[in-house]
């Protein structure tokens, strides 16, 4: 296996610009998922690297080796598309095999390799089936199994397992990661699914515009998000974000229209976490996460008062949606907990787990720093 550095990359269609000076390094043996919207640039990345695109400025290393002009064939690399893309002539077996007879490798390894990934995959039994036989989730083990007998340097893996169902989605995503631990292999995975990149990744590239926003552990990104993007991008439900100013130890949030101006004291983890906060008509956005907000008993210190909007029942857990300053902000509860529409309670925000943008900057005052 080997590392991957990308520096300075560029890469143009006609006037429009897909990615926009790209830097990330992934570690030999590490998964990295590259996260974000649609056309936010991920999948050009990751065709930059495999060689099926030509970037328009920088480099591209795959090991100690610069590739940036190197044909696919000659990287190293096992491309895993979003579509099956298998055989549809062919069995199982000979699918698997496909790659390793190409190069014309000895039978008895292309035995031994096909057999080692079926028993990975679980699918030694499907071996003498045609794709047409095979269930979705069969089928992408398949299109998976073919990469793996190659033992590439990298694994490039462009949102395979969007064409699945949700269930099966779910089943998928720790039989990669399992697989991918197993083999040590390094890895590149795309997907706008931020629970999958949650769940799989031993680090995450959120882009967004051609940009990297943001580069880090799940939890890195989730816990510290460098920006609004990421801070709204990361979490389900998003982060709830409350327009406000500082005022003395305070922060005055900004009423929606209609709505009664509302003022959060800030408690002394707070005072510690925004002691560089500016003061006077810089405009701010609080940051909440909806499990950072609490219902408290009415006159608990630090507690505001809110209006029950919208009561959303999941069954592991419900989300109240609550009325602040005009505002909806969501919170999450046991699924015991289910107050009615229109009833008042008391909320109180975890201010050391919380945080406040630049409105202008968009960025995490605490990055600021």
């Amino acid at each position: 296996m080997a590392s991957v550095r990308v520096q300075q990359l560029i890469k143009k269609y006609d006037q429009v610009v897909a990615v926009k000076g790209m830097d990330l390094s992934v570690e030999d043996g590490e998964f990295m998922v590259f996260l974000g919207p649609s056309g936010c640039g991920k999948t050009t990345t990751l065709r930059c690297i495999a060689g099926l695109e030509l970037p328009d400025g920088g480099t591209i290393k795959i090991g100690e080796e610069e590739v940036t002009h190197k044909q696919p064939a000659e990287r190293d690399i096992a491309f895993v598309f979003q579509s099956f893309s298998l055989y549809p002539h062919m069995t199982v077996r000979e699918n698997l095999s496909f790659p390793l007879r190409a190069v014309k490798t000895a039978q008895s390894v292309i035995d031994e390799r096909v057999m080692m990934a079926a028993r990975m995959l679980h699918i030694t039994d499907k071996l003498d089936r045609k794709p047409t036989q095979l269930s979705g989730g069969e089928q992408q083990r398949v299109t998976i199994g073919r990469a793996i007998v190659r033992r590439p340097q990298v694994f490039l893996m462009d949102e395979p397992l969007s064409a699945l169902d949700a269930k099966l989605r779910t089943e998928m995503r720790a039989e990669i990661k399992k697989l991918q631990t197993d083999l040590g292999a390094t890895t590149i995975y795309v997907t706008h699914d931020q629970l999958e990149a949650m769940s799989m990744g031993d680090r995450i590239a959120i882009m967004y515009g051609g940009l990297l926003q943001q580069a880090g552990t799940p939890m890195e990104v989730y816990d510290n998000p460098r920006n609004l993007f990421v801070a709204g991008f990361i979490g389900s439900p998003a982060m709830n974000f409350v327009p406000c100013t500082r005022s003395g130890d305070s922060l005055s949030l900004s009423p929606a229209e209609g709505a009664a101006a509302a003022s959060l004291g800030l408690d002394s983890d707070g005072k510690g976490r925004f002691a560089t906060t500016p003061t006077g008509d810089t405009s701010l956005v609080l940051g909440v996460r909806p499990e950072d907000v609490a219902f408290v008993e009415a006159g608990t210190p630090g507690s505001l008062p809110v209006r029950v909007e919208v009561v959303e029942l999941l069954g592991s857990e419900n989300i109240i949606n609550v009325g602040l300053a005009g505002h909806i902000v969501k919170v999450r509860t046991t699924p015991t907990f289910r107050p009615t529409l229109g009833q008042t309670l008391h909320a109180r925000i975890n201010q050391s787990r919380s945080h406040l943008f630049n409105k202008q900057t968009e960025l995490n005052i605490n990055a600021e720093r």
